[in-house]
């Protein structure tokens, strides 16, 4: 979360801190969480419902539709 807009977005880097994607700029996504092989992210899109996409930021796809606030961590299963 950016403390000066509070918005916040998705992104990855490699383990050295290099090669920084982001993967969302709606200023409203988190709770990100990676599928069990590395290739996906869920996440929780405010106001919308729960997301994946893959890590290649690929286009993401709704699979949860809620307009409730998530406050449980997602768990991959």
């Amino acid at each position: 979360v950016d403390s000066s807009t509070g918005k916040s977005d998705l992104y990855i880097l490699k383990i050295d801190g290099s090669n920084l994607l982001q993967l969302t700029d709606d200023g409203a996504s988190s709770l990100p969480v990676f599928s069990p092989n590395g290739t996906k992210i869920a996440f929780w899109l405010l106001k919308t419902g729960i997301y994946i996409m893959g890590t290649n930021k690929e286009e993401k796809q709704k699979i949860l539709n809620s307009e409730e606030t998530i406050n449980n961590i997602l768990i991959w299963r």
